[in-house]
């Protein structure tokens, strides 16, 4: 019996562990880069709590992100910093490393940085 009331407890505490979102606040860096390389927008961004990366950069001046959310899927850009393209993507790298999560799926960390790259489909 006490084995199985420690499995519950431990397997509770990792569930809400994991269920915790962004608990913090503070700045991220985001770089945008255009096909050629060139720097399109370079900003620091504070954030609190309650934000989400899509709502900073729906909201960033110089970055007005556009797209479209899609149920299930999290949500596809279609234009950053006025730049649109049918023959390349957004590829996005979290503190230099290429992210495997959508940009609805990356939690904001105090201090990190992000970087949106147009990129050719190959």
């Amino acid at each position: 019996m006490k084995r199985v009331l420690v499995f519950f407890l431990v397997f509770l505490g990792l569930f809400l562990c994991a269920c915790r979102g962004n608990d913090e606040s503070g700045t991220v860096r985001v770089v945008v880069k255009g096909e050629n390389g060139a720097v399109l927008a370079d900003a620091e961004i504070a954030f609190t709590k309650d934000d989400t990366l899509v709502d900073l950069l729906e909201k960033h001046e110089a970055i007005k992100m556009k797209g479209t959310t899609y149920p299930g899927m999290g949500f596809f850009i279609e234009e950053l910093c006025g730049v649109r393209s049918e023959t390349a993507f957004w590829n996005i790298f979290v503190d230099g490393e290429e992210s495997m999560v959508g940009v609805s799926q990356i939690p904001l960390k105090d201090g990190g940085e992000i970087e949106f790259v147009l990129t050719p489909f190959e």
